[in-house]
């Protein structure tokens, strides 16, 4: 009778693990998905907040910065992997243009780029 209640005992914790198992691989795939949209709907939530402030009639100097940023996610190098492009004002009349990648679930800047002319370098082109 022991035995019994101990064999029955042992696969019930084996049936608990592997549903756990099972749910586990599931988050992993979901979470998975979820870091490799991330990226573009980051884009995208800041092409729209661009955007707004362009629209804007207010008057703040916030707003007037928001309107020379310019943010694409474009593969620039040609490795298969889209990158965060970035441009603002940089200085009186300047632009700085950085490049981010998508490495670790994290975006990690490789590049920064400066020209002295307002129009930079055309990333929203």
């Amino acid at each position: 009778m022991i035995e019994a209640i101990s064999i029955t005992g042992i696969l019930a914790c084996l049936a608990v693990a592997w549903w756990k198992s099972h749910e586990a691989r599931r988050a992993k795939q979901a979470l998975d998905a979820a870091m490799e949209a991330f990226p573009s709907r980051l884009v995208a939530a800041l092409h729209v907040l661009v955007e707004v402030n362009q629209e804007s009639v207010l008057v703040d100097p916030a707003r007037e910065i928001l309107q020379a940023i310019c943010v694409n996610y474009e593969d620039v190098n040609a490795d298969g992997q889209r990158e965060l492009l970035v441009q603002y004002p940089a200085g009186a009349h300047g632009s700085t243009l950085k490049i981010f990648e998508w490495r670790s679930n994290g975006f990690k800047e490789v590049a920064r780029l400066g020209a002295g002319t307002p129009v930079g370098f055309g990333a929203c082109l």
